[in-house]
């Protein structure tokens, strides 16, 4: 499973920075050079960057590089350290879960519109959250089956 999330990072974050960075070049430049703007760049590099915000997230994760304050948590034994970090991972598993499922609906709902400028489904853009949260469910699977203590 560990390698789903690496191939994650490989075969979506990296193409995603790069369409984000070509379509906001291309954004700016057809503006102020050009002044003729092309509207359906904002549009794929928005949703570059929501894709690149559920995929991000699992790989922030998996990284140990989430927001969170193990200030307390440090101070504690290592047994404790695991056994808190277990429970916080099945947290996660039970949210990304629910979030899934309703990510999935919200998609589906949203399956019969496009997008404003370009003609694909809206539901590309909700399906990132299911994605992304499966991501995490991995994740947090892999972390809890190879449980190490929190080390700064």
């Amino acid at each position: 499973m560990k390698w789903i999330v690496e191939k994650a990072e490989n075969w979506f974050c990296i193409p995603l920075l790069v369409i984000i960075l070509v379509t906001m070049l291309l954004q700016v430049f057809s503006r102020q050079v050009v002044g003729r703007p092309i509207r359906w760049t904002a549009e794929l590099s928005n949703l570059s960057l929501v894709w690149l915000t559920f995929i991000g997230a699992a790989i922030c994760h998996k990284n140990k590089e989430m927001v969170k304050l193990d200030v307390f948590l440090l101070m504690l034994p290592d047994k404790w350290q695991s056994f808190l970090d277990i429970i916080e991972n099945i947290i996660f598993i039970i949210l990304s879960i629910i979030f899934s499922y309703y990510g999935i609906l919200l998609a589906i709902s949203e399956a019969g519109r496009s997008l404003h400028t370009i003609p694909i489904s809206r539901a590309i853009r909700f399906i990132s959250i299911p994605a992304g949260f499966i991501l995490f469910i991995f994740v947090s699977i892999n972390t809890i089956r190879g449980n190490k203590p929190i080390t700064k």
